[in-house]
C-alpha cells in the first residue's frame, strides 16, 4: 500500500512538471470569458420540400440566400428567398463532369451577382453569376489552384481582386492570392510552435490548424477559427494583417 502511494506521488509530480512549459506564446491572450457578449434568439423554419440533406453553410446576397448541402445528392447549392424562404433553384450538379462538382466545401458572395463556390476535391474556386432574368446560376469562371501550398479547406473574401486561403505547408498560417495572375501576393501569420519536435513536421501541424474563416462586409477584418474552437484569430487588413490579440 506504502508502494501504492509513493508511486502515486511520483505519477502526479511528473504530470505538474509535463504540463509547465517555458515555451509561451506571447501573441495569444488566454481567458476564460469574453469581454463582451451578446444572445442571440433564432426561429426555426421547417420546410416540408425534401432538398436538402445536410445544410453547411449559408451565405445572404442581396435578397437571396445560398445553401451549401454538404451531402447533396443532386446538388450542392441550392437558392432560396430571403424574406420567406421560398426555394428558387439549385445549382453545382454532383458528379465528375466539366461543369460538375465532385467535393464542395465553401460558397461565399463575391458581388451582387456572382456567387464563389470551392470543390476541394477538384481544387477549383468557381465564380457563377445569377442574372434576375435566369433561372439559375451560370459558370463565368475556373480557377484552378495548382499551388500545393494553399489548402482549400476554406477560403475567405479578401478584395474584389483576391482570395484568403490557409497555408498547407504550415511555414505560414494564411495565403493571400490575386484572382487575376492566380498568384500568391502575401503570406500572413504564423502557426505557434511549442517544441523543436513540431518544427520538423509543419505540414502535419498546420492540419490540426485547418481554420474556418470569415471577412468582415468591407472585408477589412478576417476571423480565423480552429475547427473545434479551441483559438480564435482575427487579423487587420488595415494594418498588414496584424493579428488582434484576444481584446475584441
Amino acid at each position: 500500500m506504502k508502494n501504492n502511494c509513493y508511486t502515486l506521488l511520483l505519477f502526479i509530480t511528473l504530470l505538474l512538471f509535463s504540463c509547465k512549459s517555458d515555451n509561451t506564446i506571447s501573441d495569444y491572450i488566454r481567458y476564460d470569458k469574453f469581454p463582451k457578449e451578446i444572445s442571440l434568439k433564432a426561429e426555426g423554419y421547417i420546410s416540408d420540400d425534401a432538398i436538402m440533406r445536410y445544410p453547411f453553410r449559408i451565405r445572404e446576397c442581396g435578397d437571396l440566400l445560398y445553401v451549401l448541402d454538404l451531402h447533396g445528392e443532386e446538388h450542392f447549392f441550392h437558392v432560396f428567398k430571403k424574406e420567406s424562404f421560398e426555394y428558387i433553384t439549385s445549382f453545382g450538379r454532383r458528379g465528375e463532369g466539366p461543369e460538375e462538382t465532385l467535393q464542395a466545401k465553401n460558397i461565399y458572395c463575391f458581388s451582387s451577382d456572382n456567387i464563389l463556390t470551392c470543390d476541394e476535391m477538384k481544387r477549383e474556386i468557381t465564380k457563377w453569376e445569377f442574372s434576375k432574368g435566369g433561372t439559375k446560376p451560370a459558370i463565368v469562371d475556373r480557377i484552378k489552384i495548382d499551388d500545393e501550398r494553399l489548402s482549400l479547406f476554406d477560403f475567405a473574401i479578401s478584395s474584389d481582386t483576391s482570395l484568403i486561403f490557409p497555408d498547407a505547408s504550415g511555414e505560414n498560417r494564411l495565403f493571400e492570392m490575386n484572382l487575376n495572375n492566380r498568384t500568391s501576393i502575401n503570406r500572413i501569420g504564423n502557426i505557434p510552435i511549442l517544441s523543436d519536435i513540431d518544427k520538423n513536421k509543419p505540414a502535419i501541424i498546420s492540419q490540426a490548424w485547418s481554420p474556418y474563416m470569415y471577412t468582415s462586409p468591407n472585408d477589412s477584418i478576417i476571423v480565423v477559427a480552429t475547427q473545434l474552437g479551441e483559438v480564435l484569430e482575427v487579423y487587420n487588413k488595415a494594418e498588414g494583417y496584424k493579428r488582434i490579440s484576444g481584446e475584441y
